[in-house]
C-alpha cells in the first residue's frame, strides 16, 4: 500500500509539473486551452497511512480538495471527518466519493456537485464502502431513458482464510 501511495504521489507531482512547464524554446505560440480543475484526496499533515490497517483504516482524516487552474486549493469536504477516493462523472458535473461524517461512522458512498456543494449519501449499508466509480449508463426497454450506475468495494464482515482480515467485495 505504501508503495502504491508513494508512486501515485510521484505521478501526480510529475503531472502538475508538466501542466505548469513553460513551452520549449522556438515552439509556436498557440492558444492555451483552459485546463480543468483537478480533484484529489488530501491527507492530513499528521496522518499516517498504515499498510496493515486495511482499506477502512486508510486515509482517516483526509479530505477531498480541488486544485484550480490558477493554483488555488479548495477543500470540498469540510463537513466530513474523512473523505477519499474521488471519481468525477463523465460530464464533469458530479463527484462520487467515500466518506465518513464523523470518526465513529462507517465509510459510505456520497455524491456532490463538482463545486463541492450538495453532498448527499447515495449508498447506506451496514459495512464500510470505498473506491466508488461511475460506470456507463444502462438502458432497459421499459425505462424512459438510460439509468446511471456506480460500483464500489465493500467489506460486509466476512473473514478471509487465515489471518488476512476482512474480505472486500465488488458491489
Amino acid at each position: 500500500m505504501n508503495n502504491v501511495v508513494y508512486v501515485a504521489g510521484w505521478i501526480a507531482i510529475a503531472g502538475l509539473v508538466a501542466l505548469g512547464a513553460p513551452p520549449a524554446p522556438g515552439a509556436p505560440n498557440r492558444p492555451v486551452a483552459a485546463r480543468p480543475p483537478i480533484v484529489f484526496t488530501q491527507v492530513a499533515p499528521a496522518a499516517k497511512v498504515q499498510a496493515d490497517a486495511g482499506l477502512a483504516g486508510t486515509f482517516l482524516g483526509a479530505h477531498l480538495a480541488m486544485l484550480s487552474p490558477s493554483g488555488a486549493i479548495k477543500d470540498l469536504t469540510t463537513d466530513f471527518h474523512s473523505a477519499a477516493d474521488p471519481d468525477v462523472s463523465w460530464d464533469g458535473k458530479k463527484i462520487l466519493f467515500a466518506g465518513q461524517k464523523t470518526a465513529a461512522d462507517l465509510w459510505q458512498i456520497y455524491e456532490m456537485n463538482a463545486d463541492g456543494s450538495g453532498a448527499r449519501q447515495i449508498v447506506t449499508v451496514p459495512f464500510n464502502c470505498r473506491q466508488p466509480i461511475y460506470q456507463s449508463m444502462i438502458f432497459y426497454l421499459d425505462d424512459p431513458g438510460p439509468v446511471p450506475q456506480i460500483s464500489f468495494g465493500g467489506a460486509a464482515g466476512l473473514a478471509a482464510e487465515g489471518d488476512l482480515g476482512v474480505v472486500w467485495s465488488l458491489y
